[in-house]
């Protein structure tokens, strides 16, 4: 029963629990890089804020006013900016979650002015709550990175404790407007007072498990990044490739639309290796992929599949328009010039374009049907060396 419970003991529980956590993030984060560990190091700092704002809450008329009621609140808001803070930079973001701070900072100036001036307990409680909420609101909005149910578990938990808060503190709101009878003391044991207080001090506990999940799923989502990209290139590795390709073309297949794939391989590539080093070399692939992006569509599929050698599927792309994108590639990359190495080269690409044969393609399974185009799409890339380089040619 609620009647029984010490809100003073549940807060203890809390700043030990808090303290515990903090420790722990503060640990894990040596096993991470870059945005991940930043973040962690941020909401280990909110976290440590709790103890500290339930160690001067839990005094309350031991020590002055201002203390208790304006700093220990102050740093348990600012426990939920930090919190945003964290999320914002887990999401990549340089700019600041600027609302958060602003409504952090008009609790303090609000509490201060109260405590110093007003001396309306009433509707410090109701302004304060209010505040709270949207402050909530807004940090529950900065955990979400799109729509609600395509949110991974982690996103999900630690968005729902912060939507349930804002929804806590708005019903405090209300409730007591319409139904508290008197002002009551901090610690009376109310309906409403012992959930927000057992919110206030669980709520950035199980945000916090939540916040974990995420560091894993983001961790885990990095890796697979990693693993599917060309670390020089930044395009998709041949594995990566053929798997969305095989999608591609089921789809392609089954509606029965055009698609095309290019074979794009760099003439005398060798040559630049030889006479300059592979510093030069590199620099020619990095920007080779730079100007084959720059130039397809953000429905194509485009990775390195080796070496030189690059492919490109273009879905609903019948042979004309193909050839036209092809020969677009090649002139764009005939009239760029890459320095590296205090030396600037010229570059040129053979290409190979294959036609998905959509009239018999419904009967193959996806995976031989990719094997057999970047075959047809490989002969026909060696045909434009043997024509003299710097070409387009179509497999027959």
């Amino acid at each position: 029963m609620l009647i029984d419970i010490d809100l003073r003991s549940v807060m203890m529980v809390s700043v030990l629990l808090g303290i515990l956590f903090s420790i722990g993030l503060l640990a894990a984060r040596s096993y991470h890089d870059g945005r991940i560990r930043s973040s962690m190091t941020i909401w280990a700092l909110g976290m440590l804020l709790q103890p500290a704002a339930w160690g001067l809450i839990v005094l309350r008329g031991q020590i002055p006013d201002y203390l208790s009621i304006v700093a220990g609140n102050t740093l348990s808001v600012f426990t939920f900016v930090l919190f945003a803070h964290a999320l914002r930079c887990m999401h990549k973001s340089l700019t600041w979650p600027r609302l958060v701070y602003a409504l952090g900072v008009v609790v303090f100036v609000g509490l201060s002015m109260e405590v110093l001036f007003i001396h309306k307990p009433y509707w410090r409680m109701i302004s304060l709550s209010l505040v709270i909420a949207l402050l909530l609101f807004q940090v529950g909005r900065e955990t979400l990175s799109g729509p609600w149910r395509v949110q991974q578990a982690g996103v999900q938990l630690t968005a729902a404790v912060f939507f349930l808060g804002a929804g806590i503190m708005a019903f405090r709101v209300i409730y007591e407007s319409l139904f508290a009878s008197d002002v009551h003391e901090a610690f009376d044991l109310t309906a409403m007072q012992s959930v927000v207080y057992f919110y206030a001090a669980l709520g950035p506990v199980i945000a916090s498990f939540g916040y974990v999940l995420i560091c894993n799923e983001e961790t885990l989502a990095e890796l697979r990044r990693t693993a599917a990209t060309d670390p020089l290139t930044g395009l998709f590795n041949r594995r990566p490739f053929e798997q969305m390709g095989e999608k591609l073309i089921a789809d392609s297949a089954r509606k029965r639309r055009p698609l095309a794939l290019l074979i794009i391989d760099v003439d005398h590539f060798k040559q630049f290796n030889d006479s300059y080093g592979h510093a030069l070399g590199d620099a020619v692939l990095q920007r080779l992929a730079d100007v084959l992006q720059g130039q397809l569509r953000g429905a194509d599929l485009i990775g390195r599949m080796g070496g030189e050698e690059f492919a490109a599927l273009l879905p609903d792309t019948g042979l004309e328009p193909a050839k036209q994108v092809a020969e677009r590639l090649r002139e764009a990359v005939d009239a760029l010039e890459v320095s590296s190495v205090g030396v600037v080269v010229r570059i040129q690409i053979s290409i190979g374009l294959a036609m998905l044969d959509v009239n018999a393609a419904h009967s193959d399974e996806p995976a031989e049907l990719l094997v057999g185009l970047m075959r047809e799409a490989d002969l026909a890339m060696y045909a434009a060396k043997r024509a003299g380089r710097n070409r387009v040619e179509v497999a027959l």
